[in-house]
């Protein structure tokens, strides 16, 4: 298991598991998901309990191979991928009942954001998104969070800094012609999930 790997098994899957939680009930039982940026491959695990089928991916070949890993024995519905999200060639058009993104779009370079986007929205009827809520609510939670994206490095940092002055996920949604089903918080008012489809 990569140093990566553990960190985020350890301490980043843990305080996401509310969210993990919230993410996979907006799924319906025997849908078809696509996971973007799946990490350990925490999320996708869940959701294979109750869906047909789900495909996780990750830009990062580390944390792809370390979710890969995790797969059961005994689940035969989900598979792992290392992949680019803005450009899926192996999916066709509406393949998936559902595509999601969880926590991903605000550590993007701001010119990448919109491509994966049109890509994920392409593969998929309904699009599920989680990410931060833009302003961060003004509360203790909210200060930690920015204080953490803030130790995350330089262009990390610069990514973050970038998706909350141009508006995060509702300037987003529209640039990317995605209309708003539903939306709900978590975390304290900390994330927003958007169930999205396509205008």
């Amino acid at each position: 298991m990569s140093v990566q790997c553990r960190f985020y098994r350890i301490f980043i899957d843990p305080m996401l598991k509310s969210l993990r939680k919230r993410m996979a009930e907006l799924v319906p039982d025997g849908a078809s998901v696509l996971e973007a940026a799946c990490g350990t491959g925490e999320q996708s695990l869940i959701l294979a309990g109750k869906a047909g089928r789900v495909l996780g991916f990750d830009y990062n070949g580390a944390m792809a191979d370390c979710a890969r890993r995790r797969i059961p024995l005994s689940v035969g519905n989900l598979l792992f991928l290392e992949a680019d999200a803005r450009n899926l060639p192996f999916v066709t058009d509406g393949e998936y009942d559902y595509a999601t993104i969880t926590l991903a779009l605000h550590e993007m370079k701001e010119e990448n954001r919109l491509p994966v986007l049109k890509e994920l929205s392409r593969t998929a009827r309904y699009f599920l998104v989680a990410d931060y809520s833009s302003p961060l609510p003004p509360t203790i939670a909210g200060r930690f969070t920015r204080l953490i994206e803030r130790l995350a490095g330089r262009e990390h940092y610069a990514g973050y800094c970038s998706y909350q002055s141009s508006g995060g996920l509702d300037s987003l949604m529209r640039e990317a012609d995605l209309e708003i089903l539903e939306e709900h918080q978590v975390l304290g008012g900390i994330v927003r999930i958007l169930l999205c489809r396509p205008v």
